[in-house]
């Protein structure tokens, strides 16, 4: 019984409460390399350098300068030693000589490095630097991917070796080219895998990129070419293209010379250089990492804050990778795609390249001039920008980015 005679309750009920909700915290993925959009870019391993280095010297004369060989063997423990850094001098000099779209050093190009290096002195004249530069390059093979008058990589070994034997002719030509190979390492090119571990390959831009994938995969496709002997790939007057139509040349954001540069560290090292032309011809992983190493030297203002004209270029080049590519997408998905493509492409809601508007075609650089998008002044350090230092205008504010689900990255 709930009541007694008179009515009154004979229990107390207590309401009953809302129950807890079962809040489901998902652990956040840790990012790893093999599940990035990177991971089909293949790393210059030590497998793959001896490679290189064993087809260089088999297609050079070197093997010819002496029939002693154990001092041959000795001589190519002492190229492997230096290998890694040689190659990747090469791939910076070689963005300066282009032949027939083929990536080679000039003799123009040979001297003045030679100069820098400090071969060229008091005892070793430009008349020796030209007789070895002329004796390297009689070689036994024709194909249009080893020029005549200009240095391929397997040539630009064969020649040090060349110039290490008649700088110093009182050593054997393996201690001699070692003590060429040393006296050249303040020049050596840096190592371009520090700027992809450290600048490229992050979460950040793993997922910007992933973000961005359609417009990605569009601009690929609308630069590439298809053959039947090679599959879609971009070579260098495509990649000219590209630039021109986002009107960076015409902006002076970049000058032509730059281009060959950029596209040539962007290639992934390939063995054969001579028989197969897979060094010229960019994959889309290669060319994902073509429009970082772009958007890296252009370094635009990021989209969706209001930066004065005066921020130092310094200021603008500090920005992350991410941000900066974020600009350079805002550029191609308005002035490389009409209307129609915009639409089949598809931008995320949120994103701040929907609300950017650049004209395409005459007055570009009045668009980039009054657009957030403006690129890095071209004129040197002034008292001017020196005063913006030391007011303070030294970063740039946090940019606010999209939110992105994961819903929204396509694996």
């Amino acid at each position: 019984m709930l009541v007694n005679s008179d009515y009154k309750v004979l229990v107390s009920a207590i309401p009953r409460g809302t129950p807890e909700k079962e809040v489901i915290i998902e652990e956040k993925k840790v990012w790893t390399f093999p599940t990035s959009v990177f991971k089909d870019f293949r790393v210059d391993s030590e497998d793959l350098l001896r490679q290189c280095l064993e087809f260089d010297w088999n297609c050079s004369k070197i093997s010819r300068m002496s029939r002693d060989p154990g001092l041959l063997e000795r001589l190519k423990e002492v190229l492997w030693k230096y290998y890694a850094r040689l190659k990747d001098t090469y791939k910076q000099l070689s963005g300066l000589g282009v032949v027939k779209e083929v990536f080679s050093v000039p003799m123009n190009c040979f001297t003045e490095f030679s100069t820098n290096a400090g071969i060229i002195d008091d005892k070793y004249k430009l008349s020796d630097l030209d007789l070895k530069f002329v004796a390297t390059n009689v070689s036994a093979i024709k194909t249009r991917l080893n020029p005549e008058r200009s240095l391929i990589r397997f040539k630009f070994i064969e020649i040090l070796v060349r110039i290490a034997g008649d700088k110093y002719k009182d050593l054997p030509l393996d201690l001699a080219t070692d003590t060429l190979l040393h006296s050249m390492t303040s020049i050596y090119a840096q190592s371009e895998q520090i700027w992809r571990n450290t600048r490229y390959w992050t979460e950040e831009v793993d997922t910007l990129y992933k973000t961005y994938m359609p417009l990605l995969t569009a601009t690929y496709r609308k630069y590439s070419i298809a053959k039947t002997t090679a599959p879609r790939h971009v070579n260098l007057d495509l990649f000219r293209n590209l630039v021109s139509d986002i009107g960076l040349l015409e902006d002076e954001s970049i000058v032509d010379r730059d281009l060959p540069i950029i596209f040539n560290l962007a290639m992934m090292t390939q063995v054969d250089e001579v028989n197969s032309s897979s060094h010229l011809e960019m994959s889309f992983v290669e060319f994902l990492e073509l429009l970082a190493r772009l958007a890296e030297k252009i370094s635009l203002k990021p989209l969706g804050l209001n930066i004065p004209d005066n921020i130092p270029a310094e200021v603008l080049r500090a920005q992350p990778l991410q941000v900066k590519l974020e600009s350079l997408f805002g550029l191609i998905f308005h002035r490389c795609f009409d209307r129609l493509a915009q639409d089949a492409i598809g931008i995320p809601s949120g994103s701040p390249i929907i609300s950017l508007s650049t004209s395409k075609g005459v007055g570009r650089s009045r668009a980039m001039r009054q657009s957030s998008m403006q690129p890095i002044p071209k004129t040197p350090r002034t008292p001017q920008t020196d005063a913006n230092l030391k007011n303070g205008i030294t970063k740039l504010p946090v940019t606010p980015r999209i939110r992105i689900s994961q819903s929204s990255i396509t694996e």
